[in-house]
């Protein structure tokens, strides 16, 4: 299975989510499916996206969000899309963690497993060695914390069969920097986006060079 279907896993950071954005998930859902976010299983989503879906009008001019409604000229009112804009740039985010994840992404979570599996991905450890990490020995390599070490551990009994997505999710995150760098993901996640971000340079063809240097020739 060709990388794109891994790094699809790789960057869903929803361990991120901020707490009034889990809230906004949470309202929104309860309008959708009439029950609380947590408490809906994979067909509960499936069936009600579909449903939505259909509710929405094609006419982009016809459709609303978020709460807010268009005046009689058919626009938005500039102030609100500004307030809302600023407040979630300034909405301070969540941390990667293995149980960081909020509650209502329950439903997505396992829908992202169940992706993985469909897609033939490679496991965790393999992921690491395809780009030159350690693979891991023991599942408090994983995580330290004894509780989602004993966790992976009964639900795979060996690191090497310890599934990518959930493996991602449930890795240590690293510590924070300060100075310096505060997104502290997990180690392979940087180890993942780091790798994508200097391809992306060396395949840009307005960045790289078309000729060789001559320090290099």
């Amino acid at each position: 299975m060709t990388n794109i279907w891994q790094f699809n896993l790789c960057y869903r950071w929803h361990s991120c989510i901020s707490e009034k954005d889990d809230k906004w998930i949470q309202e929104f859902y309860y309008e959708i499916f009439g029950k609380p976010a947590e408490q809906l299983s994979t067909p509960d989503l499936v069936g009600g996206f579909s449903k939505f879906e259909r509710s929405v009008p094609e006419d982009p001019a016809d459709r609303v969000f978020g709460g807010f409604q268009r005046g009689t000229d058919g626009e938005f009112d500039d102030s609100d899309l500004v307030e809302c804009i600023t407040s979630s740039i300034e909405d301070c985010a969540g941390s990667f963690g293995a149980r960081n994840v909020p509650a209502s992404m329950r439903a997505i979570e396992v829908l992202g497993i169940i992706q993985g599996r469909k897609w033939n991905v490679a496991g965790l450890n393999e992921f690491r060695k395809h780009f030159g990490l350690k693979p891991y020995e023991k599942f408090e390599d994983i995580n330290p914390d004894p509780q989602v070490a004993d966790q992976l551990r009964h639900l795979y009994g060996h690191t090497d069969f310890v599934e990518l997505y959930p493996g991602l999710v449930a890795e240590e995150a690293k510590k924070p920097m300060v100075p310096g760098v505060g997104i502290a993901p997990t180690y392979t996640i940087s180890r993942v986006v780091l790798s994508d971000a200097v391809v992306l340079v060396r395949g840009d063809r307005s960045v790289a060079p078309t000729q060789p240097s001559p320090r290099t020739c």
